[in-house]
């Protein structure tokens, strides 16, 4: 998908890993730009990667440029996550669960409007809306439909003029409106749906329980405590400073939404950096009170996916990976191409925007964290978990 590669590199290794690691920076330079080479129509223009190895190896690195128009070197550029907000705003609400602010097997409509939550799931012409619970929707169980990716019309009138700021409840209404709570529905609690529209729900309910807009207590519960300096929810105004542009193949969609459509579900600004603190972070108990708060938020309701974030489980042994039967993989990844994953039985933390939505999923594989990893693991042996 691309077209000449830009050769603006910028590697970042910190002091205190040791120089004799060149090896494993060339594995990661060498994936990094032969994943930048053409690959049909769909041009790659950036890509920035973080990996660490518990505190034997670390690498920053940034190929491309910043966009089409602008070349400079995408390093240290921010951009937003799509789904990857969902585990923010996961941890936000089990914050208040564990304040007792919140009860998971409580209905939404406890905290939230019933008039709002109702039409939103329609079973065999009952209203079921009012039976979800806040367990489900964090779990995307509750039934919905997904307001952005399930209704055609919601994309095209949004992308028509992407200017215009709406407010969550005008896109729950207008999901009714398309009929949605008809379509890609289910009983609530009964079957696994990815909904954005669950997470726009609990991004109003954070705000309702909290008394306090979704991006301020993003700051003091979150960014403050583990000194995260480029993370917010996303805005019209201010978003786009120092920002790097992703592409859907030839196509910018950098601001093709208004930032107001993806709310809780997926709109959040961040950086390569912070997006590793904070799966770090999650992942040794720094933002709960208790160590059983992580563990309810790991416990899987689908093969792969717990409460807001991925728990994926791949046998180790076939992989080629020695001195593991398994590893798990926690995590959560976006739209636009974005990745950040910890591997807690090994202390793994890696984190990859690649600016491109086309091939994303598909070539996962092909990142450099997988051969970085084996290397890892063939230098360093295997770290037990804590």
């Amino acid at each position: 998908m691309r077209a000449p590669l830009l050769l603006f590199a910028t590697l970042l290794i910190a002091p205190a890993f040791p120089q004799s690691d060149a090896p494993l920076d060339s594995i990661a330079w060498d994936r990094m730009a032969s994943w930048m080479k053409p690959n049909g129509r769909n041009k790659r223009h950036n890509f920035q990667f973080h990996f660490r190895y518990g505190e034997h190896y670390r690498f920053d690195g940034a190929l491309g440029c910043v966009s089409k128009r602008d070349k400079a070197s995408p390093a240290g550029h921010r951009y937003k996550t799509a789904s990857v907000a969902k585990t923010f705003v996961a941890v936000l609400v089990l914050q208040l669960v564990e304040e007792g602010r919140i009860a998971l097997d409580s209905a939404v409509v406890h905290y939230l409007p019933d008039e709002l939550v109702r039409p939103l799931v329609r079973v065999k012409g009952k209203d079921l809306g009012h039976t979800i619970t806040v367990r489900q929707l964090l779990a995307h169980t509750s039934g919905l439909s997904d307001y952005i990716f399930d209704d055609w019309r919601f994309l095209l009138r949004t992308q028509l003029n992407p200017s215009r700021a709406r407010t969550p409840q005008e896109h729950l209404r207008i999901t009714v409106k398309h009929g949605m709570a008809k379509r890609k529905t289910s009983l609530p609690g009964s079957a696994f749906h990815y909904s954005d529209t669950g997470y726009l729900l609990l991004a109003l309910l954070v705000e309702e329980v909290g008394a306090a807009s979704l991006n301020a207590q993003l700051q003091q519960r979150i960014c403050s405590p583990l000194g995260l300096h480029d993370t917010w929810t996303d805005s019209w105004d201010s978003s786009y400073t120092r920002q790097m542009h992703q592409y859907h193949g030839r196509r910018d969609v950098t601001a093709v939404l208004h930032p107001s459509v993806e709310f809780g579900g997926g709109g959040l600004i961040t950086s390569t950096a912070d997006l590793a603190r904070f799966i770090h972070g999650l992942a040794k108990g720094e933002l709960f009170r208790e160590r059983s708060t992580l563990g309810l938020m790991l416990k899987r309701h689908s093969p792969a996916y717990g409460l807001g974030i991925a728990v994926i489980r791949f046998d180790a042994k076939p992989s080629g990976i020695a001195g593991l039967d398994s590893l798990t993989m926690i995590g959560h990844s976006g739209f636009f191409g974005v990745n950040m994953y910890h591997i807690p039985e090994l202390d793994v933390t890696w984190v990859s925007s690649i600016g491109q939505v086309k091939g994303f999923e598909k070539e996962r594989r092909a990142l450099p964290w997988w051969p970085l990893l084996k290397e890892c693991i063939r230098l360093y042996g295997v770290k037990p978990r804590e």
